[in-house]
């Protein structure tokens, strides 16, 4: 599968999920798609691309990088069927607040590993936060 029909076969399965993210897609010559889709008070802007045939969601804050970021096969997912399924199932948990965004001065905005114990975090003096709230 090249980078067109890899795009082609994962944007569709994520704009059926989340539709407010479809005026939201770039295109780019090579085939690949970057989505950028701002928090409600503009601190923060979730970030979404398949280039490199993979999908990597982020977070970009100030200068409009990716910050954190995380490759869905660093999730588990090994197929494209994978990559989208866990690529939906990311989107859902951050957007829907089921996720924890924590944010430091050295790191940025970053969601925890899953061992990361919250608590801990916020003992090393670290905002913990939610998408609805930034």
């Amino acid at each position: 599968m090249n980078q067109k029909e890899f795009t082609n076969y994962v944007v569709p399965k994520l704009l059926a999920h989340f539709p407010f993210l479809n005026e939201r897609v770039d295109y780019s010559e090579d085939g690949a798609c970057k989505i950028e889709y701002p928090s409600k008070k503009g601190k923060l802007k979730l970030l979404i691309s398949t280039g490199n045939r993979e999908i990597t969601i982020g977070f970009a804050a100030r200068n409009g990088l990716f910050d954190w970021h995380v490759h869905m096969d660093m999730l588990g997912a090994q197929t494209e069927e994978q990559m989208a399924t866990t690529a939906i199932d990311l989107i859902q948990e951050i957007t829907y607040d089921e996720k924890v965004i924590c944010f430091s001065n050295d790191e940025g905005y970053y969601i925890p590993w899953f061992d990361e114990n919250t608590e801990d975090i916020r003992s090393e003096d670290h905002t913990i936060t939610y998408w609805s709230m930034l």
